[in-house]
């Protein structure tokens, strides 16, 4: 696992297909939640969840062999504080979701 505040090696890890995991199961999440998903065909479901990983992967290869690193270089300190940030969120969404658990009462 990359370190995720450093922009190229997150792009590289998606790239190799590392991240394809990750990004799959956030997709996962937010696409459970979502009524245009949910009233696909279970093959059209799939293909689409194929595609979209597929697209993330090209996405970020593109971006690690064709934007200038010097360019990356100036947008890592933004990308660093978003994924801080956002890292902070989901571990506080996780914490939330395992107290909500541990407090029902069996």
């Amino acid at each position: 696992m990359p370190d995720l505040t450093n922009l190229p090696d997150v792009l590289k890890w998606l790239a190799a297909g590392g991240g394809s995991v990750v990004i799959a199961v956030l997709a996962s999440f937010l696409a459970e939640r979502s009524q245009w998903f949910q009233s696909l065909d279970s093959v059209l479901k799939q293909v689409v969840a194929v595609v979209g990983g597929g697209l993330i992967g090209v996405a970020a290869w593109a971006v690690v062999t064709y934007v200038p690193a010097e360019v990356l270089a100036s947008i890592a300190p933004a990308y660093a504080a978003f994924a801080l940030s956002a890292i902070g969120a989901l571990a506080g969404q996780a914490a939330h979701a395992a107290r909500k658990a541990m407090s029902k009462p069996e």
